[in-house]
């Protein structure tokens, strides 16, 4: 079953070529029309080629055949023999793409046709020379019609013996020949050709698609690459540097990407160099100043002294608490919202519990939903504390509910008591930490709303992936 999930996955990832949204897509998409357009063209261009070549030579067979049927039917239209007209027709009616003859008298009525249902088979096209050739088509159909000549000499007997000299001789128009050629085999030849091409085309670009799709996938992987380890960086992941092949864009990209991890991990050290100083450094101060502070009290003084102690003493653990709440917050790298919400319940617990204030938390994450972010987590705890602070001081409430809810498009945060309520003043931001807990939203592109009825109601509303709003 792992197995599996592991091929499914490669599967998935190196289909992501294909995504629309891909650059892969578009690249291959743009490839793949140049060549469908270019084997077209080819296509197209041939065919057109090829059927003029071969209309040319249907063309001339039938003009080299109409000559021929003309002077083989000279001697049967001039006896009108029958016979002999059926001899002469016969010859080429079993010529294939032959679809009629037709021989006519000098009147140009029909002396014998091949099939007189034929169309127009009872009439010889006007035009031409006395001894020329007439050719037309219909598209489907080439027609040619010649005259029959008959050379007629005066000297007989010379003629006889010397042919046709030319001296005392005269041309005599005896009849017509018809000859129609069918289209049929030049109609199939070109779908022929057309189902050739169109298959060659296919396996060409079958051919091509794979080609390109590698070619496209090689390219992009670094991209895909840089992509990927970008959303690790941006979530706080460790991640190595991306390799550099050359110094193109994405080698540039690349180049960038390394110097910001680079940069990181300065930030990362210095981040740590901050919170050791906080925690040894001020955070030790600060618990010496409550230790120091508790001790002096235990010594008999002035009432006033003891309550400036006891003042200081309640400051300094505010501080600690605080220092140790910024850390938690920022050095948090396995953040997950189970643990995040957990926190939330546990510092609600803590801070309700001394004022006698009953503590309620329902929470649901959806499933799907990514692990929060540190500067979201951080401001979250913030504003969450500051509203559970403003309970405790302000609304003399005896109960407060929290509610967490964490699905893909938005997170919602809200804060209600049972006390006395908020005032006009209050609700407009004007005192008990509501401006703060105001901009900390708007900097996480939040909305927050405030309504007072029976108690208070804190609603933060956060649209998923956070945009930074105003600082």
């Amino acid at each position: 079953m792992a197995n599996f999930s592991k091929m499914r996955k490669q599967w998935s990832n190196g289909m992501h070529v294909f995504s629309r949204n891909s650059m892969g897509f578009r690249l291959i998409f743009a490839f793949i029309a140049i060549i469908v357009i270019v084997v077209l063209s080819i296509s197209v261009f041939s065919v057109v080629q090829w059927r003029n070549n071969a209309l040319t030579t249907l063309r001339s067979k039938g003009e080299t055949m109409t000559r021929l049927f003309s002077n083989s039917a000279r001697i049967g239209i001039f006896s009108e023999n029958r016979i002999q007209l059926r001899e002469a027709a016969d010859n080429f009616t079993a010529v294939p793409d032959v679809l009629f003859v037709g021989i006519y008298n000098a009147h140009r009525k029909p002396l014998y046709l091949s099939d007189p249902a034929f169309p127009g088979s009872g009439t010889v096209p006007e035009g031409g020379e006395k001894t020329g050739l007439a050719a037309q088509t219909d598209g489907r159909t080439l027609e040619f019609s010649k005259p029959v000549i008959l050379t007629i000499v005066s000297n007989e007997v010379m003629s006889l013996y010397f042919g046709n000299s030319g001296m005392g001789s005269k041309e005599q128009v005896i009849g017509y020949v018809k000859l129609v050629l069918g289209q049929e085999s030049l109609r199939h030849e070109i779908h022929k050709i057309l189902v050739q091409n169109a298959t060659i085309a296919l396996f060409f670009i079958c051919v091509s698609i794979v080609i390109v799709s590698l070619w496209v996938k090689k390219i992009t992987k670094p991209l895909e690459t840089l992509t990927r380890e970008v959303k690790a960086l941006g979530k706080g992941s460790d991640v190595p540097y991306v390799p550099i092949e050359n110094m193109d864009e994405v080698g540039k990209l690349a180049t960038v990407f390394n110097i910001m991890l680079d940069e990181r991990k300065i930030a990362e050290q210095t981040r740590k160099n901050i919170l050791r100083d906080l925690h040894d450094g001020v955070g030790g101060m600060m618990t010496n100043i409550v230790i120091l502070s508790e001790i002096t009290q235990m010594k008999p003084l002035p009432e006033e002294t003891v309550k400036t102690l006891a003042t200081i003493a309640a400051l300094s653990r505010d501080g600690i608490n605080e220092i140790r709440n910024l850390i938690y917050s920022l050095d948090r790298s396995d953040l997950h919202w189970p643990s995040f919400i957990a926190e939330l319940r546990n510092q609600g617990n803590k801070m309700t519990e001394p004022h006698a204030i009953v503590f309620e938390m329902t929470a649901e994450v959806e499933d799907g939903v990514g692990e929060p972010e540190n500067l979201l987590c951080s401001h979250l705890f913030k504003i969450y504390r500051e509203s559970l602070t403003n309970v405790i001081k302000h609304s003399q409430a005896k109960k407060v509910l929290v509610g967490m809810s964490v699905r893909n498009e938005r997170i919602l945060l809200t804060v209600r008591d049972d006390g006395r309520g908020c005032t006009a003043a209050e609700l407009s931001g004007k005192g008990r930490g509501i401006d703060n807990v105001k901009s900390r939203t708007a900097e996480i592109g939040g909305f927050i709303t405030i309504t007072s009825g029976d108690g208070t109601c804190v609603s933060v509303e956060i649209p998923l992936p956070i945009k930074s709003g105003p600082h």
